[in-house]
């Protein structure tokens, strides 16, 4: 045994010492060897194989062995995306949409993340959503971000759930999207268009600054035909750097045609809502709040006693000589046709100068 093991020691031996007198072995260099790999990856990537596609697109986007392009790294993005991973859409998606290895093309980064979205990767529901909030693409649209973070949030996607609550808090969407079967309320029940009194001094104003709730158009914006609304006891004064508003408030019974929509969260109950505003002599928004209630801001549709609000905000800057106070009052959620799934109605408004 150990005669067999010196002979192929001796053997090895010989054979080395042959090759040197022929001359060095011919190995690749580094930069030959990387070559190799990635050539290797390339033909793999295009057989589909997702982790070589993923490994080249890495190599390009950061111009490891090959140079820095955006192009190419999307290209072989592109493929990985194709063969279903969730990861390397959402990496194309950025590349596509940021900007810094190639002009941006948000048109393309919304369709992948929609797809990816639609596969129910909450990540890309909230990149996509993103997109919409910040403008990328298109207009700012709010309205879009939500059913998409909704999505991104049931997924655990944490960020979402704080955009979510950040879009309701701010009061950035209506929540009743797609009411009147996507058209304007019926004739005469909106703010455009109201006979009621109360309506004639808000058109102008709303035109230039006041949006109630929600940023909708003032043809968009439903409103009772007459003053519901009884607004008492109205006091403002100013309290070191706050102005302070407070009264009493009750709203009548709802005409017909006007009823509480299935969708409150209390059955047979409406949230009323008080908005302030102070108005300069020409017509711009100089301060503007909503009310917090002390005896609850809850009514049915036959009225409810009054109830005490108050608003404290930060005084505006401006003189408040000549301008006026007004306080909008809305209830949400109303229904006034079949169509409508509820929503904020203008119910009344006091305007009183200050």
């Amino acid at each position: 045994m150990h005669g067999s093991r010196i002979s192929r020691s001796l053997a090895m031996v010989a054979g080395l010492a042959a090759v040197a007198a022929c001359g060095a072995l011919d190995l690749p260099t580094p930069e030959q060897a990387e070559q190799q790999w990635i050539a290797r990856d390339d033909a793999a990537c295009r057989s589909g194989s997702a982790s070589c596609c993923e490994r080249l697109a890495g190599r390009y986007l950061h111009g490891q062995g090959v140079d820095q392009d955006g192009a190419q790294a999307a290209s072989y993005y592109q493929l990985a995306c194709a063969s279903g991973t969730p990861a390397n859409c959402i990496a194309l998606a950025k590349l596509l949409s940021d900007g810094q290895l190639m002009p941006p093309d948000y048109e393309r980064a919304r369709g992948v993340l929609q797809q990816t979205c639609e596969r129910g990767d909450g990540l890309a529901c909230y990149d996509l959503a993103r997109m919409c909030m910040d403008g990328k693409g298109g207009a700012k649209d709010y309205a879009a971000a939500v059913p998409l973070l909704e999505k991104a949030c049931a997924k655990n996607q944490s960020d979402a759930c704080r955009a979510q609550d950040e879009i309701e808090r701010q009061r950035l969407v209506r929540q009743d999207l797609g009411r009147f079967a996507g058209g304007h309320p019926p004739d005469g029940l909106s703010l455009a268009t109201s006979p009621a009194r109360y309506a004639a001094p808000l058109k102008e104003w709303f035109k230039g600054g006041i949006q109630v709730p929600f940023p909708y158009a003032i043809e968009d914006i439903p409103a009772a035909p007459k003053d519901l609304s009884t607004v008492t006891d109205v006091r403002n004064e100013l309290r070191d750097s706050q102005l302070v508003v407070s009264g009493r408030v009750s709203v009548g019974r709802l005409p017909k045609g006007f009823h509480v929509s299935e969708h409150s969260p209390q059955p047979g109950s409406y949230r009323r809502w008080v908005m302030g505003y102070v108005i300069s002599p020409d017509g711009k928004v100089l301060w503007s709040d909503e009310a917090s209630f002390v005896d609850g801001d809850w009514s049915d549709g036959n009225g409810s006693r009054p109830a005490k609000f108050s608003i404290v905000a930060d005084a505006p800057r401006q003189s408040l000589t000549n301008a006026s106070l007004v306080l909008l009052v809305t209830g949400d959620p109303i229904s006034i046709c079949p169509e409508d799934r509820g929503g904020a109605v203008v119910l009344g408004a006091v305007v009183k100068p200050l």
